[in-house]
């Protein structure tokens, strides 16, 4: 029987992953609850995880002996290690201690007790943006590294430490599955929030509206991550992991309005705040500036990036692992909004 480790399983990427798992999803077969092993943050909601019946090990993926913990009985098993930050709450070096020394603790007491196979989550950022919005521009597997800011500099990092892991040691094996802009449900706040601007409308376009970006639907990630943990063509590998096609920020606004309005009735205001690129790159100097002195704040950074293309081409995932999203921004919109509605958040 496989077992799974799974950190980050309190996470909004992590529940579905579980859920994916116990389904048998994408190959999965019969896995039992007590084969699955969550790893989450102290204090984190796990109401979700104990009513699926899976093991619960809390502790701070910093910790070292945590870890120890966590991966005691995981000889021969799977780990999959989602946990990171994105936005961290104010230092940049959270980037660092959790993204970063968090990976090289999971490695570490990997490969001390035995496991099989270890799936690493890394993101867009440490490759950076793209020139332009070209198709032929879109970023693959041999993409040089340009690491974005903090947040892409400690991604770089868990790439290079699993590099040197696969280099210096024949096993565990390890698999690097590059996310971008994810979405679904369980998301937190900021998505929601997302969704209330568009509805209001209130949300910015910034510049011409016709920069791309990959996204991927959660339960396509999860796709992607269950393929590359079963395949043994994923050794040593890294994949991005996305939608079948990247979107233009006019056309993710649009759709989530349309699907707001057709689907559940939510009326819109269907009009955008257009903004000039000029406030993007100035968001952009202001970001930088602010994490050259260890500082983040979330709304500048995120600011900072709408301006910019950001899109990826799925082709190896699609030729060695056999990915194949199910999903496209309509329906993984609409299974988002849906889990709002049911879950009692107001959009």
């Amino acid at each position: 029987m496989q077992k799974f480790f799974i950190t980050g399983a309190g996470g909004w990427l992590g529940k579905s992953l579980v859920k994916n798992i116990l389904d048998g999803k994408y190959g999965c077969g019969l896995v039992s609850p007590k084969d699955i092993t969550a790893f989450c943050f102290p204090g984190e909601d796990i109401k979700f995880l104990n009513d699926l019946g899976i093991k619960i090990c809390q502790g701070d993926i910093r910790d070292i002996e945590a870890i120890k913990l966590f991966l005691k009985e995981a000889q021969g098993g799977t780990v999959i290690h989602l946990c990171g930050i994105i936005h961290p709450k104010l230092k940049t070096s959270d980037f660092f201690d959790i993204n970063y020394l968090g990976t090289k603790h999971v490695l570490q007491i990997a490969k001390q007790n035995a496991v099989k196979k270890i799936v690493l989550m890394s993101s867009n950022s440490p490759i950076g943006c793209n020139k332009s919005n070209n198709d032929e521009e879109a970023f693959d597997e041999k993409s040089a590294f340009n690491p974005y800011m903090k947040y892409g500099q400690s991604k770089f990092l868990l790439e290079k430490a699993a590099a040197d892991f696969i280099l210096n040691h024949q096993n565990p094996k390890v698999t690097v599955v590059r996310a971008p802009w994810f979405y679904g449900p369980n998301q937190p706040a900021r998505q929601t929030l997302f969704f209330q601007l568009i509805k209001e409308g209130k949300f910015p376009i910034i510049g011409d509206g016709n920069n791309k970006r990959s996204m991927a639907y959660t339960d396509n990630l999860c796709q992607g991550i269950i393929l590359a943990a079963l395949s043994d063509k994923a050794d040593g590998q890294t994949y991005w992991i996305a939608d079948k096609e990247p979107y233009t920020m006019n056309e993710i606004i649009s759709t989530v309005g349309k699907v707001m309005e057709t689907e559940f009735g939510i009326e819109c205001k269907n009009r955008v705040i257009k903004v000039p690129s000029l406030i993007s790159d100035l968001a952009y100097v202001a970001d930088k500036i602010l994490q050259n002195c260890g500082l983040y704040h979330q709304k500048i950074h995120v600011l900072s990036e709408m301006n910019k293309n950001i899109f990826c081409s799925i082709k190896k995932a699609e030729n060695e692992l056999g990915y194949k999203p199910e999903y496209n921004l309509q329906q993984g919109m609409k299974e988002s909004i849906k889990w709002c509605l049911e879950s009692g958040i107001k959009i």
